[in-house]
């Protein structure tokens, strides 16, 4: 019985087959983690708040607001999932990400930073993607992001983020869509 402690666990198998012969003893080591809850987002941020290679990668649950003065900064290599809330098997509200405050996310060219579906079989739509609604621009910057499989991977709702080398795929309806633009 392995204790529900994470670390890593080492065990001792030998196997048989039908007629009893049987392997030499080896040892097989597993490590176990716990979900750590400070990678699990959801709600509103009100404070700047930097995601951290160290936590990554990031699962939201539900729609992530990053509200007006307050700044999202993603650390270069970082993934964030975002998880379709379920209910009696059926999706009942896609996880996103709506910037109202401002949204950092420097990647570089060999550690992007990865918005995408927490699923095992990804698909386009699995979460709804991000908007930017602060009205102001240069305020938001993507710079070597990888945004896949949402409905629209980033929205720009009347404000004008800069993104540069960026790559948005497997989007069900727009890689990039500008609305209310004035």
């Amino acid at each position: 019985t392995l204790s529900p402690e994470p670390g890593i666990k080492t065990i001792r198998l030998q196997l048989a087959d039908k007629l009893n012969n049987q392997t030499s003893p080896f040892s097989l080591s597993l490590e176990y983690s716990k979900p750590r809850p400070e990678n699990h987002l959801k709600g509103s941020l009100s404070e700047d708040r930097t995601l951290t290679m160290a936590l990554s990668p990031y699962v939201v649950h539900g729609l992530l607001v990053v509200e007006k003065g307050a700044t999202l900064t993603i650390e270069k290599g970082v993934e964030i999932q975002f998880a379709s809330l379920a209910q009696n098997g059926h999706t009942t509200q896609l996880s996103g990400l709506q910037i109202k405050g401002s949204l950092k996310a420097l990647g570089e060219s060999d550690r992007l930073i990865t918005f995408t579906s927490n699923k095992k079989n990804k698909r386009p739509g699995d979460w709804s993607g991000i908007t930017v609604r602060n009205g102001k621009a240069d305020n938001s910057r993507f710079n070597y992001c990888l945004v896949e499989y949402a409905v629209n991977g980033i929205t720009c709702d009347a404000s004008s983020p800069l993104i540069n080398n960026c790559t948005v795929k497997y989007c069900k309806e727009a890689g990039i869509a500008v609305i209310n633009f004035a």
